[in-house]
């Protein structure tokens, strides 16, 4: 009679343990931390690590910088993306001895996003600061009166920037002809 091992304390391919597995691994936590809160000793975690991909990719995945992955998802929707639905539902319809049965109908369509000028904005604003940022552009607009002029003093500001300014008023000598 062979001997039969001890049911596994865990699913490792259920999707929900798997995501909690992955959020360990975001908040920090190395491969001995995540065994200790499993209840498994490092050693043992390691082999089931390498034996189980879906484990493997789970812990990966987590241990990606954030900032990584939330700027390729900021990218995306900036510029459009392709985006795949499956839908499935159940129809029914006569089989070839004219009874009727339920057929499963597997719909899959493939979605364009168009870019998102919100997402394009944010990109920019953190890309670009110095020419998209929030604060410069109400600067500019402070500076713009009620009638869409710009005051003398802010455009003499803008473009004496790294001039020598010199305060110095030139008297000219005028005669009275």
């Amino acid at each position: 009679m062979a001997k039969k091992g001890r049911d596994p304390k865990h699913d490792y391919t259920d999707a929900m343990f798997l995501l909690q597995i992955e959020g360990w691994a975001r908040d920090g936590y190395d491969d001995r931390q995540i065994a200790e809160l499993l209840d498994l000793s490092a050693e043992h975690f390691s082999r089931l690590k390498s034996a189980n991909p879906q484990l493997y990719q789970a812990l990966k995945k987590g241990r990606q910088p954030l900032e990584v992955l939330v700027e390729n998802s900021l990218f995306k929707r900036a510029t459009g993306l392709k985006v795949k639905t499956t839908v499935r539902k159940w129809v029914v319809m006569p089989n070839e001895d004219g009874e009727y049965q339920n057929v499963e109908v597997v719909q899959e369509t493939e979605t364009e996003l168009p870019p998102d000028t919100g997402a394009a904005m944010a990109w920019l604003k953190h890309k670009k600061p110095e020419m998209w940022n929030i604060a410069t552009k109400m600067q500019m607009e402070q500076d713009i009166n009620m009638n869409g002029s710009i005051s003398i003093d802010s455009w003499l500001d803008a473009n004496n920037q790294g001039e020598d300014s010199d305060d110095t008023e030139i008297e000219e000598d005028f005669d009275g002809e």
